[in-house]
């Protein structure tokens, strides 16, 4: 590996969020602490960095480098378990974590498998002088995962807290000593996403026999191709006439069958009086669906359901609003959204940062 500071070039950060000193000062304000001054600019330059080739290397430990979020409005979610773990650990001491990675570990205890984060966190330390501040190395074990159960809340392993002063290490800048330039590359997100399934035909067809129903014929089509390769659904927009004009409407995302299962029966027991006849398959970001609507169809194991837009919200006001006659007749409203794809990828694009970034006073 190649050391960072006589590869500036090669640098590749994500996800900065820069910082303004006006900023600045209310997060020392609120930690009531002053950062070196030297420091502030780093701060500001490199707030919420994230690395993709950029590791920190010191004795035997390596990690990914993440730089801290001062941006107010961030700060104290992102402080509050760091907080409570150094009023544990290291009570009556000012800490602030300004650099942090971890590594990811899969270990078993006796029968338990246990998947947890050897987490790094590089701190300022003005234990001694609120003003002045040393530079610690603390490193703790999290579980997050337990026999495949999520941990939601974060359990420390008792033993792994330990905390170091870092004697070479005076100011942010030294800290880029021990940087180094991996061989990662750039894994950009799409703009589009694998919707999967992972319901059997036999589950499918019997899911349908409950209910007395027959999905369309191109619905369960995409559901299979859904289950054996994935479906790629790109931003997509449906537009339909209101008195006034045209209304137009993201496509949503499908949700896969055992998400349909679970909404319509909580529909059936929350949403009182809800249509039994009513089958949410995608859903929009506003908390809204498009249903099957199979209402009305003496034989519903023969006919096609129509489309319906449930619009619902959390004090109870419902409607269902007539989308298309057939679930074809509902993809031929829908059209590739060239401009969010367009906007998407250039917000992907501006995401990243390449080489040293610029620095003010």
């Amino acid at each position: 590996m190649e050391k960072l500071l006589e590869n500036w070039d090669k640098a590749i950060w994500e996800n900065i969020i820069k910082i303004d000193g006006k900023m600045l000062n209310e997060v020392e304000k609120k930690l009531k602490v002053k950062f070196p001054m030297a420091d502030k600019k780093y701060i500001k330059a490199y707030n919420n960095a994230r690395s993709v080739n950029i590791v920190f290397r010191i004795e035997r430990e390596e990690f990914k480098v993440d730089f801290s979020n001062f941006n107010i409005d961030f700060l104290e979610m992102n402080t509050k378990f760091f907080l409570s773990l150094i009023e544990t650990y290291f009570p009556s001491q000012k800490i602030v974590y300004i650099l942090s990675g971890r590594e990811k570990v899969n270990t078993k205890i006796e029968e338990t498998v246990l998947i947890y984060y050897k987490q790094y966190e590089i701190c300022y330390d003005f234990t001694k002088n609120e003003e002045e501040a040393e530079f610690c190395l603390i490193i703790y074990e999290e579980v997050v995962e337990k026999d495949g159960i999520e941990i939601l809340k974060k359990e420390i392993v008792e033993g792994t807290v330990k905390k170091e002063k870092l004697e070479n290490v005076h100011s942010l800048k030294d800290l880029f000593e021990y940087m180094y330039i991996t061989d990662e590359k750039v894994e950009k997100e799409e703009v589009f996403y694998i919707f999967r399934e992972t319901a059997t035909e036999n589950e499918i067809k019997k899911f349908e026999e409950e209910l007395g129903i027959k999905f369309p014929e191109n619905y369960e089509n995409m559901l299979n191709r859904a289950r054996e390769e994935g479906v790629r659904l790109y931003p997509k927009k449906w537009k339909i006439k209101v008195p006034r004009g045209v209304m137009e409407y993201d496509t949503g995302m499908y949700i896969d069958l055992k998400d349909v299962k679970e909404t319509y029966e909580i529909f059936l027991e929350e949403h009182k009086p809800y249509p039994k006849k009513l089958i949410a398959i995608a859903l929009y970001g506003n908390g809204d669906y498009a249903c099957l609507d199979y209402r009305g169809k003496l034989n519903t194991t023969l006919k096609e359901p129509k489309i319906t837009y449930y619009v619902h919200d959390e004090i109870g006001n419902r409607r269902f609003i007539h989308l298309a006659d057939s679930y074809d007749k509902f993809l031929d409203m829908i059209e590739i959204d060239e401009e969010e794809i367009e906007r998407k990828e250039k917000e992907i694009e501006e995401s990243y940062f390449y080489g040293e970034q610029p620095l003010e006073d």
